[in-house]
């Protein structure tokens, strides 16, 4: 049985609040933490830091939980330079780094002039950074795909993990879904939901059959927003908000829960822009989606509601719980996760294992 994992992912913010929680996520006991890399968000006044050297200041002020962007794209750098971060960072921090890595959204391309965001694009990606990894003076790599070249290509810096630091592809859709089970040691979803989990399981089985593995070999993650409070009231107005606007800019998993909300096709996690029409637009719209599909995504209220959803994904197959904290105290919500969610579960696997 996989060890069951719990994960934090670091919601848009400053840097410095970035890292402070990052701080937080490590001393309750999360095994790894995960930091958004984006140029824009879809509100525009939303603060949006560099992935990288926050993951650095977060790793050199921890001794344990693994980091990975959540996630990067290939078109903003290049797959040579996310090879080369990764394995830096990674030999610097004692072998605690991840990849997530993801097809590419417009609000960070489009702005700037990037075009060329498509799932084959991240294929060739992963396996170039997969032979960036391995490769040697010695033995250099090649690779002749539609969108990268390489001829006797190395780098000259190693990651401390062996054959590579695990990569996690962010995948949204089937086709992505089915790219995790072909390349990937793990999925990162953005919102699911309990009832939507198996079936979209079986994506990356496909995937997994396709490239003649086992899902055994796949860390299939779950992510929800999460916020506990002894006042049920009060964690639901801190996660009602969020979670609609992430259903409306996801709006395939809205529809998949049996709610007909209209969303316009530019307003979607990869197709959105970043102004205060579109915030405007999905402002208007999240007033729109029922709160029982804010319920379907999130984990909300006091331990024991948060304990009762989880439970809900643990019974479709989850064993990787990454929450997206997001208060109403965010210092309260890690603390009780660290203090009394996570050692509940951990009991409880412990006690499955021994009988």
């Amino acid at each position: 049985m996989r060890e069951l994992k719990f994960s934090c992912a670091i919601e848009l913010c400053g840097p410095q609040e970035t890292i402070r929680q990052g701080l937080l996520a490590e001393k309750y006991g999360f095994d790894s933490i995960w930091v958004p890399d984006h140029f824009l968000a879809t509100q525009p006044t939303t603060v949006c830091p560099e992935a990288w050297s926050v993951l650095a200041a977060i790793g050199f002020k921890t001794n344990r939980a693994m980091l990975s962007t959540g996630v990067t794209d290939p078109l903003r750098r290049h797959p040579a330079t996310i090879t080369q971060a990764v394995a830096t960072l990674d030999n610097l921090l004692g072998g605690r780094m991840m990849l997530g890595i993801g097809v590419g959204e417009y609000v960070n391309l489009v702005p700037f002039g990037i075009e060329g965001a498509c799932i084959q694009r991240l294929k060739e990606a992963v396996e170039c950074i997969k032979l960036l990894w391995t490769a040697t003076p010695e033995n250099p790599t090649n690779y002749n795909g539609e969108f990268y070249q390489f001829k006797d290509a190395f780098l000259t810096v190693e990651p401390r993990q062996k054959p590579h630091p695990p990569i996690y592809i962010g995948a949204l859709g089937p086709r992505t879904r089915e790219l995790v089970g072909e390349l990937a040691d793990g999925w990162y979803p953005w919102i699911s939901a309990p009832e939507l989990y198996q079936e979209d399981l079986k994506d990356v089985e496909r995937g997994v059959k396709r490239a003649g593995r086992s899902l055994d070999e796949i860390d299939a993650a779950v992510s929800f927003y999460t916020a506990v409070s002894d006042d049920y009231d009060e964690a639901r107005s801190a996660i009602e908000w969020i979670s609609k606007r992430a259903l409306v800019l996801e709006r395939r998993t809205l529809k998949r829960l049996g709610h007909g909300v209209h969303i316009p096709k530019n307003l979607s996690i990869q197709r959105s822009l970043s102004s205060k029409e579109v915030a405007s637009a999905v402002r208007d719209l999240a007033r729109t989606v029922p709160m029982k599909a804010v319920e379907a995504i999130s984990g909300f209220g006091t331990v024991e509601d948060c304990i009762n959803k989880i439970e809900e994904f643990l019974k479709v197959g989850a064993r990787h719980l990454i929450v997206h904290n997001v208060g109403p105290n965010i210092d309260e919500t890690l603390r009780r996760y660290g203090e009394e969610i996570m050692p509940y579960f951990k009991e409880e696997q412990k006690l499955r294992v021994q009988s």
